[in-house]
């Protein structure tokens, strides 16, 4: 079965933080959404996108709209250093008009100043009558140093 997510990408930098937190840009990942393999995932596509922008002297873009758009087309491949297509030529990560009533995990980046960014992950637990998913916080660090951990010892004869 396929653990789906929403990601909601937040300038936490702008002045009217209430504003921006209103009008996230949302993306949606039909499968892997867990936090073992989604929480690396992002912090290496971020790591990415700074590359990307550094390259074409627009390191000021650092908005959730220009990541968000950099974001699907690192996950389609678009832009891998050889600039291949890599695995899919349609992106795993795709724009979306709201929160899916399907997912398991929300994950939500907000961006800072001086291309600073937060990675936070959520484990959806239920929707209220509003539509609006119930929430609980997941340490995706830890998940995945327990999951690194239980790799190591695996391999161990």
């Amino acid at each position: 079965m396929s653990i789906r997510a929403n990601l909601k990408i937040i300038d936490a930098w702008c002045e009217d933080v209430k504003l921006a937190e209103s009008q996230p840009v949302i993306l949606y990942h039909h499968c892997d959404g867990y936090p073992e393999w989604t929480g690396p995932h992002l912090e290496a596509m971020l790591e990415q996108c700074r590359r990307v922008l550094k390259e074409n002297n627009v390191d000021y873009w650092w908005d959730s709209e220009r990541i968000s758009a950099l974001l699907v087309a690192l996950s389609a491949g678009n832009l891998l250093p050889d600039r291949s297509l890599g695995a899919f030529a349609v992106p795993t990560w795709q724009p979306s008009a709201g929160i899916h009533e399907d997912i398991d995990y929300l994950w939500e980046i907000r961006l800072g100043k001086e291309q600073e960014a937060t990675i936070a992950c959520y484990k959806v637990t239920g929707f209220l009558d509003n539509g609006e998913p119930e929430l609980q916080r997941v340490d995706w660090q830890a998940a995945v140093h327990r999951d690194q951990a239980n790799i190591s010892k695996a391999a161990k004869p």
